[in-house]
């Protein structure tokens, strides 16, 4: 009678785990939508619902580029010192300077 009863309430427990990943996945996937259709929105150019104006690349508000032609070289780690065990045998000076731009 014991076993019976544990048997069902661990089958309660699974139907209701069984529901609640159910219900998780449809969540994800209407999330997943929402996100492909707002991404295919804007790629679009439409209308931002929330701001209700157009996003327009071209309205004269540009991105900061850096000017053309400037060249960047040295390290990420901000050190300049060329006897560093890190450094022994990598020739910085046969490696290319980085272009930015």
């Amino acid at each position: 009678r014991n076993l019976d009863y544990l048997e069902f309430e661990v089958d309660v427990l699974n139907k209701e785990q069984q529901e609640r990943m159910e219900e998780n996945e449809r969540a994800l996937k209407r999330m997943q939508k929402r996100l492909r259709d707002e991404e295919w929105r804007l790629l679009r150019g439409e209308e931002d619902e929330k701001g209700g104006r157009k996003k327009n690349v071209q309205s004269g508000h540009k991105r900061w580029m850096p000017p053309s032609g400037v060249e960047v070289d040295g390290e990420m780690g901000g050190s300049d010192d060329d006897d560093d065990v890190s450094d022994e045998g990598s020739g910085s000076d046969s490696d290319p300077a980085i272009s930015v731009g």
